[in-house]
């Protein structure tokens, strides 16, 4: 099916309003917090809203940047953190990852288990197998090994044990029979 343009499709509750400041929010049914190891880990439908993509998972831990103090309100079941988190690891059943690009196109992942590394600027999706649409193209791993690395400035790199599978739209392309255009047209890679 042709992408269409991404809309909230979550039932946003009070714990989970959209920020209008540039802000990480982070909503879930229970959290825990070990200030030894500055580190939050949260349970249970963990929906994150970030300025520039929302995030589903059963699962997140959040790795706090040094000096990063968390600091608490009482009227808030969440709370505040004072600095920066250096890495973040979602996991479940599937995590969700969505985005808008600048150019408008949609940019879904989904996996079991992503990995976000702030200090290296990129995304690890592994288990699942993982997958990524990204606008009209897509990315699909064969097995539960693979890895999708998503890296600064639109890079993939994917690290399959099996073949993947990239699928992309050409404009004024048209698909052969075999699957593998020649000249003006290019099908399907990978089988």
């Amino acid at each position: 099916p042709e992408p269409a343009a991404l809309s909230p499709r979550y039932g946003e509750t009070a714990g989970a309003a959209r920020s209008t400041k540039d802000e990480m929010q982070i909503s879930a049914r229970e959290f825990t917090l070990d200030n030894q190891k500055q580190e939050l880990t949260f349970y249970g439908n963990v929906f994150v809203h970030h300025p520039s993509f929302t995030l589903k998972s059963d699962k997140l831990q959040v790795f706090l940047a040094e000096g990063a103090a968390p600091e608490t309100d009482p009227g808030d079941l969440g709370g505040n953190i004072g600095g920066d988190f250096k890495r973040i690891i979602a996991s479940g059943g599937m995590v969700e990852i969505k985005r808008i690009k600048a150019d408008g196109k949609p940019q879904i992942a989904m996996a079991r288990r992503a990995d976000y590394d702030k200090t290296k600027n990129m995304f690890v999706l592994s288990g699942g197998p993982p997958y990524l649409q990204d606008g009209g193209s897509f990315i699909e791993t064969r097995s539960d090994a693979a890895k999708i690395i998503l890296r600064q400035g639109g890079i993939y790199e994917v690290q399959d044990e099996q073949r993947a599978k990239v699928r992309f739209q050409i404009e004024g392309g048209k698909k052969l029979d075999n699957d593998i255009g020649i000249g003006n047209s290019l099908g399907t890679i990978g089988q």
